[in-house]
């Protein structure tokens, strides 16, 4: 789970009990990486379907840009 760059951009986080819960219980189970390593496995894994889905964020479909069709 070891990513090359260096890890020099800290994010405070706060999470609710159950989150850090969930977050511990992986940890147990994929003894690879640390909950640390886990959690940012998890962000990008998020950012990556949020960049390709927004409207998952809220639930409803985000207004997007109308594609020009040249008429």
């Amino acid at each position: 789970m070891a990513d090359r760059e260096p890890l020099d951009c800290p994010l405070p986080l706060r999470l609710t009990r159950r989150e850090l819960d969930r977050l511990d219980a992986l940890a147990k189970r994929i003894t690879v990486g640390s909950r640390n390593a886990i959690a940012r496995k998890a962000l990008q894994l998020g950012v990556a379907v949020l960049e390709k889905h927004p409207e998952r964020i809220v639930g409803v479909a985000v207004k997007r840009p109308r594609r020009k069709t040249g008429r």
